[in-house]
């Protein structure tokens, strides 16, 4: 079966930062910051109880995040097992480490949750707890194939906008759009569904402080939301991802749910993955 790793950056919106204000985006006043993947950016909270989930499909995961002389211990807890761990460690710390590791799973739906248990009782004021990136390991597909992976911009026949006029195609930042083009719009309820035929799909579009919140269908299921609102403005960020769809044609539709006046929704582009029986 086909498998390949997944990155998502901490200001990825398909990881749910719980409570509200509990976590807060890393910024330049940290000497350290540097030392973060993406040019420096981490997500951090000092409130024991905070938390961040992902739910995934796969065969493995990763949490990467720092361990440094103000952290303290974090529990991982994974399919209803937790696990208590120590993100201590002395002078300027670890980076770009794992935090946590597992391999070898069944390839089903996973949840795997992050939390701050509090201070490290050895040492005083070591309640800081980061998170840094996620990949884990996808696998999908039956038997041995190839795959064959198809780029669609926003422009693409496959996509389809409604209602029309709540959408324009000058959306903020689109230099740094793929292939620079877009779709935006801060209508609430307007939508964009992607009709295609493949095993995966990734869609890709922006989070910021302008972004708003957003629901997810795939096939007529039941809506997922997630919340592309961010302290920071980043382009070509992955809004969904699904895989082991099987064959046929499918559909996902992303509707705008803005939480404020003006908030965005934006579209850049999807990858599809079909894969292919060999010989």
């Amino acid at each position: 079966m086909p498998t390949k790793n997944m990155t998502i950056d901490n200001i990825n919106p398909l990881i749910d930062y719980s409570p509200k204000g509990a976590w807060s985006e890393g910024n330049i006043s940290d000497n350290y910051f540097p030392n973060y993947s993406n040019g420096g950016t981490f997500t951090l909270s000092v409130y024991t109880g905070a938390n961040a989930t992902f739910s995934f499909n796969g065969t493995a995961i990763w949490l990467f995040g720092a361990k440094r002389a103000n952290h303290g211990l974090y529990n991982i807890t994974l399919d209803g097992q937790t696990t208590t761990m120590n993100g201590y460690s002395p002078g300027t710390g670890i980076y770009q480490t794992p935090l946590f590791t597992q391999t070898h799973l069944t390839n089903t739906l996973h949840t795997i949750t992050l939390t701050n248990a509090g201070l490290n009782s050895t040492y005083p004021f070591s309640n800081f707890l980061d998170l840094d990136y996620i990949t884990w390991e996808s696998t999908y597909g039956i038997g041995s194939k190839q795959v064959k992976e198809t780029t669609l911009q926003d422009s693409d026949s496959s996509f389809s906008y409604q209602p029309q006029g709540s959408w324009n195609t000058s959306p903020e930042f689109l230099s740094f759009f793929f292939g620079q083009s877009g779709h935006a719009t801060t209508t609430a309820e307007a939508s964009m569904t992607l009709t295609f035929s493949g095993d995966t799909v990734q869609i890709f579009g922006t989070v910021g402080p302008k972004d708003a919140p957003y629901s997810v269908q795939l096939d007529n299921g039941s809506p997922l939301t997630f919340n592309a609102t961010k302290y920071k403005a980043y382009q070509q960020v992955l809004l969904y991802y699904a895989d082991n769809l099987g064959p046929g044609s499918h559909n996902v539709k992303i509707t705008n749910k803005p939480a404020l006046p003006g908030e965005s929704l934006n579209i850049n582009y999807a990858l599809v993955d079909i894969t292919l029986s060999l010989g």
